[in-house]
């Protein structure tokens, strides 16, 4: 299963960790904090341990007031469902991030969880 959060921060991290034990997720997808991030929030080994992917922001702009090295980006995702009620799995995750020089948004491969 696949989740989308607007804003989990809101929910603090303690709270969301409780959230994703007590209903399985195998992806969260999330924005707001216009933060790039890709990881876990469970601890390894935890048998409902989600990967998370927050993209940042698409319409950061760099200035003075932004944190430094932010940027426009977006993230793309290949899911894979191989039978109707079967489990969503994650086949690729790229960022694609502005390239001032060009103006063009360049791919940067992400980190995919291994299969459960």
């Amino acid at each position: 299963m696949v989740a989308g959060l607007s804003e989990p921060p809101t929910l603090g991290r303690a709270s969301l960790q409780r959230v994703l034990r007590e209903h399985p997720v195998d992806l969260v997808l999330h924005g707001h904090t216009h933060t790039p991030f890709a990881g876990a929030l469970l601890p390894e080994g935890d048998p409902r341990r989600p990967w998370v992917y927050e993209c940042g922001s698409s319409t950061f702009w760099p200035s003075p007031r932004k944190p430094k090295g932010a940027i426009a980006r977006y993230n793309v995702y290949e899911l894979h469902q191989a039978t109707a009620d079967g489990p969503v799995t994650l086949r690729s995750a790229t960022a694609r991030v502005l390239d001032l020089a060009t103006g063009q948004f360049a791919p940067q491969p992400l980190a995919v969880p291994p299969p459960r």
